[in-house]
Order: C-alpha cells, then structure tokens, then sequence
C-alpha cells in the first residue's frame, strides 16, 4: 500500500503553528489521500540531509510552505520561482514536480505572502472604518516585511520601513527616529512583521514609542496569530489603535498554497 501523500511546513521554531489542523482536516473532509507535517528545523541543511536519508519522506513529498528562518535560504535549492517570489527574494510555498521521463525531482517556488496580506489589509480597512490611507510603517525588514511593502505598493500607499540597520533596506527609518515630533503620529498604518511577540515568547514587543499614536483610528496589523493579541496589539489598543492580527492572512496563505499544489 502506497503512502499517503505529504505536505508540511519547514521552519523553526513552529510547534505552535495552526497549519497541520487546518490541512489535516481539509483532507479529512474532502477524503485526500494526503497528511501535513512539521518539518521543525533550525539549519535549512538537516532537512535536506533528511529528505536525501528518508526515501519514503521524499517519494512522498509533493509540496511544503515555508517560513522563518528558511523562506530565502531555501532558494538556491529550487529549479524556478514565481514573479512574485523572485522579486520579493523570499519563498513560502513549494510545490514538488517530478518529471515523467526520468523521474527527476524539481521544486518550485511561490510567495502566497502577497495574497494573504492583500486581503488581510482589505478586511483590517474595511473594518475599521477607515478605507482609505495613504502612508504605513513596516516593522521589520524580512521576507515577510518584504512581501507587505510589495502589498503597499501595489495599493499605493506610501510605506516607510524600521530596522536596526535602516540604511540596508528600501525607505528604511531608525527607531530613534520615530521619537521626533510628529513622525509616529504621522501613521494610519503600522504593520509588524517580525516574530516578537509569538508563543512562546508573547511578552516581547518592538521597541516602538506607543505613547506617540495617532489616537485617530490608526490601523495596526500584526502578522503573528499565536497568541490571538500579542504585546504589541495590546500596547496598540492601549492608545487608541484598531487592532489585528494574523490569522486572516495564515488562512488565505493556506488557501493560495492549496491552489498552487493541486495545479497541474
């Protein structure tokens, strides 16, 4: 009897990740052949090393999302990226080919990042009641930050990024800079996109001036989903900030990630 097929996610640390429960009961649901694991690896190599040693792991494998530390690392490893993954320099979904004739493997890389964002940002807008800004601040400089000022851009909405080294990245501001008159207040729009704050570790927050919000319906969005309000949405709510957190994203992820391996 054949092994089900298998799907995961590779990254680490990811114990707490939602997407094994939401994969497993869709294919419960829908009768799929199919089960999804973590793949919990803090050196990109030992995978690797593990899908060459395990045989029945890598004739099974047909696709795996991808997320911190791995979504640039995994790169050089993939046969082809998507327009958007290419740009962007950061992966979150691989699909699994093998091609008929010789059986040889190739992965192939996607950013389901933009589209989960997108309509992250569509809901948070519409929610708050405030549909229309002109201006964010990134926080934070990864891949996932990267795929949010993709987002803005598309959108049109003017973005500034904080970082420790803000000179390395595109429209980079310090955080010292945000204690200047005017400047925090100056965002509708605050998206965080590092892992500060996600469990375990739900007491860390960014070293933002909270107190400096703009009281008037400033919109916050942080990528993290676990737990449901991290330190940084309540230190948000706490100055007047409409608040949101990554779940809506890791679902649409999930959704576009679907889409991308069932395609021929």
């Amino acid at each position: 009897m054949s092994s089900p097929v298998l799907y995961g996610l590779l990254g680490y640390p990811i114990e707490h990740s939602k997407s094994p429960a939401f994969f497993n009961t869709l294919f419960s649901k829908e009768g799929i052949p199919a089960r999804y694991a973590l793949f919990s690896y803090k050196e990109l190599t030992d995978f690797l090393a593990e899908i060459e040693r395990n045989r029945d792991m890598s004739g099974s494998l047909a696709g795996f999302n991808v997320t911190s530390p791995h979504k640039s690392d995994i790169i050089p490893y993939l046969h082809a990226l998507s327009p958007e993954a290419a740009e962007l320099q950061a992966v979150n979904v691989v699909k699994v080919k093998r091609e008929a004739l010789t059986g040889k493997v190739l992965w192939y890389g996607y950013n389901s990042d933009v589209v989960g964002f997108s309509k992250l940002l569509e809901h948070a807008l519409r929610q708050s009641g405030n549909p229309y800004v002109s201006k964010a601040l990134v926080v934070g400089s990864g891949g996932a930050a990267r795929s949010v000022c993709y987002c803005l851009k598309q959108e049109g909405i003017d973005y500034n990024v904080v970082s420790r080294t803000p000179d390395a990245v595109t429209n980079g501001v310090s955080y010292s800079s945000l204690n200047e008159d005017g400047v925090m207040e100056s965002y509708p729009l605050i998206v965080q996109c590092t892992p500060l704050g996600m469990t375990p570790n739900i007491s860390t927050a960014p070293p933002l001036p909270y107190e400096k919000i703009n009281r008037r319906g400033t919109i916050a969005i942080d990528l993290v989903y676990s737990p449901e309000v991290t330190r940084f949405m309540a230190l948000c709510q706490e100055y007047g900030a409409h608040t949101f957190n990554g779940d809506m994203m890791l679902v649409e992820q999930a959704k576009e990630a679907w889409r991308i391996w069932k395609e021929e």
